[in-house]
C-alpha cells in the first residue's frame, strides 16, 4: 500500500480518513487540515468527514516543518540586502517590480509583482496560471518576510511582450473571504476555542499569544459574517489583534506598545523621503455606544469617549457578543479602532532598513519629529503597517504609523496636544 508522503500525490484507499493520512504524512493525525484545505477543490463531497476512495489528492508539506528549515538555514545565500526575491512553488522567478506589505490588525499580509513572460515557457506557465493556488514565499534581503498563496493573475500583451502582474496574500485571507459556518451561536466558549471550531476546516495553522481568554456568555454570528469579521469582533473585547506570521500562520495576539523606539526619524532629513498627511475630522466621534441584549434580554449599553473630538458627533453600535463586563471594553475598542484609521500617518522612507541594519517591522515603536505634521517635538508611533516597494529605480518602504494608545485601550496620546 503506497504511504502517504509530503509533496506528493495519494490515492485514497476504503478505509482512509484524513486524520489517518495526516498521521502517515506528518505523524501527526491533528494535521488533518493541510491536507483538507490543499484538497478541497478536488474531493466531491466537499465535507472533511466523507472522502472516497479512489479519489487523488496532493499531500501539501507541513508549514512547520518548513518554516524549522528556513530558520535553521539563517538565510538566502549569496542575497544583497536590497534583493527582493520572489519564489512560487520553491522555483525562484525573475521580477521587474515588486511590493510587500505587512500589516498589525487587518488579518492578512499581501504581496504584487510583475515579470515579463514568455507564453513559451511551459515550466512558468504550470506556476502562474489562473486558479492554480500556488504556494508563494517573499524574502526581502536574505530574510523571509511572506508566505501565501498567488490568487491572481493579471496578463497584459503588447508590442513589447507579455507583462504578467501577479498578487495574492497569506492563506489567512481565507478567514476574510470565507463566512462563518455552524454553529451560529455558542455559549460559555473562550476566543481560542471559538477560533479553532471556524478556523480549523480552513486548514489555517494558528499561533496563540496572548493571555486574557476569559470566557464569552454567549456568541453569534450571521450566515453572511465573515470568519474574520465574527473573530476580530470578539478579539477587540480582549485587547487581541488578528495577523499572519511571516510563515503563514494566523496570529492571535496584542500589541507592543512600550519599550524603546527602533529608530528616530525627523522630517526633511534620510531616510525620510517627504512628509504629508490628512487628518479627516468627520471619521471620528466624541462618544461611541455599545448596545447589547444580554441571555435573559435585559439591554445593556456602555460608552467610550473620545476626549479629542471637542463638539458633539454620536455612533451607536450593537454589541451583542459580549458578557455584562465586557460591554465597555467593546465600547472602548470600537472607539479605538475609529480613531486608529483616522490618526494613520504614513512616512515613506528610502530604505527596507532601521539605522541599525534591521528590517522595518510591523508592531514596533518608532519616534518621528515633523513640524509640517504639527509633530515639532517628536512623538513615539506604533508601525501599524510596513510597505515594502522594489524596483529598477531602487528599494523603498512607507511605515503607517499611530499612536500606541489605540491598541491598548487607553487614553489615546495626540501629538499635536502636546
Amino acid at each position: 500500500m503506497p504511504k502517504a508522503t509530503p509533496g506528493a500525490q495519494y490515492t485514497i484507499v476504503q478505509g482512509d480518513t484524513l486524520s489517518d493520512i495526516a498521521a502517515q504524512a506528518y505523524g501527526n493525525g491533528s494535521k488533518w487540515p493541510l491536507i483538507w484545505r490543499a484538497n478541497q477543490s478536488v474531493l466531491r463531497s466537499g465535507d472533511p468527514d466523507l472522502i472516497f476512495p479512489g479519489e487523488v489528492i496532493t499531500i501539501p508539506v507541513d508549514p512547520e516543518l518548513a518554516a524549522l528549515e528556513n530558520q535553521l538555514s539563517g538565510e538566502l545565500v549569496g542575497k544583497e540586502p536590497d534583493d527582493f526575491t520572489f519564489e512560487i512553488g520553491g522555483k525562484e522567478i525573475p521580477i521587474e517590480s515588486g511590493s510587500l506589505i505587512r500589516t498589525m490588525d487587518t488579518a492578512a499580509d499581501g504581496f504584487a509583482v510583475s515579470m515579463q513572460w514568455d507564453p513559451e515557457d511551459l515550466e512558468i506557465y504550470e506556476l502562474i496560471r489562473p486558479y492554480n493556488y500556488q504556494a508563494v514565499k517573499c524574502y526581502l534581503g536574505a530574510f523571509l518576510m511572506f508566505t501565501g498563496v498567488l490568487y491572481t493573475v493579471e496578463p497584459k500583451s503588447g508590442t513589447g511582450g507579455v507583462l504578467v502582474t501577479l498578487t495574492g496574500a497569506s492563506a489567512v485571507v481565507d478567514m476574510v473571504d470565507s463566512t462563518v459556518r455552524p454553529p451560529y451561536e455558542s455559549k460559555k466558549i473562550t476566543l481560542k476555542d471559538r477560533a479553532d471550531e471556524l478556523i480549523g476546516p480552513l486548514g489555517i495553522p494558528v499561533v496563540y499569544d496572548f493571555e486574557n481568554d476569559e470566557t464569552f456568555d454567549r456568541v453569534t454570528a450571521e450566515p453572511t459574517d465573515t470568519i474574520f469579521a465574527h473573530l476580530a469582533g470578539l478579539a477587540t473585547q480582549r485587547a487581541v489583534l488578528i495577523s499572519s506570521t511571516r510563515e503563514g500562520e494566523a496570529i492571535f495576539y496584542q500589541a507592543n506598545t512600550t519599550g524603546a523606539p527602533v529608530a528616530t526619524l525627523e522630517e526633511g532629513k534620510p531616510p525620510v523621503r517627504d512628509s504629508a498627511a490628512k487628518f479627516d475630522g468627520r471619521q471620528r466621534f466624541n462618544v461611541y455606544k455599545a448596545i447589547a441584549n444580554s441571555p435573559n434580554r435585559k439591554r445593556k449599553t456602555a460608552v467610550a469617549k473620545d476626549t479629542g473630538v471637542p463638539k458633539s458627533r454620536f455612533k451607536t453600535f450593537r454589541a451583542e457578543d459580549t458578557t455584562a463586563g465586557n460591554i465597555q471594553a467593546a465600547a472602548d475598542w470600537r472607539r479605538s479602532k475609529q480613531v486608529a484609521d483616522a490618526l494613520t500617518i504614513d512616512i515613506p522612507v528610502d530604505s527596507w532598513y532601521t539605522p541599525a541594519g534591521e528590517l522595518w517591522a510591523e508592531n514596533t515603536l518608532v519616534t518621528y519629529k515633523a513640524p509640517a505634521l504639527f509633530i515639532p517635538d517628536g512623538f513615539d508611533f506604533l508601525i501599524r503597517r510596513a510597505e515594502f516597494s522594489y524596483s529598477n529605480e531602487g528599494t523603498t518602504a512607507v511605515l503607517s504609523v499611530v499612536p500606541p494608545q489605540v491598541y491598548s485601550g487607553e487614553a489615546i496620546g495626540e501629538p499635536w496636544f502636546q
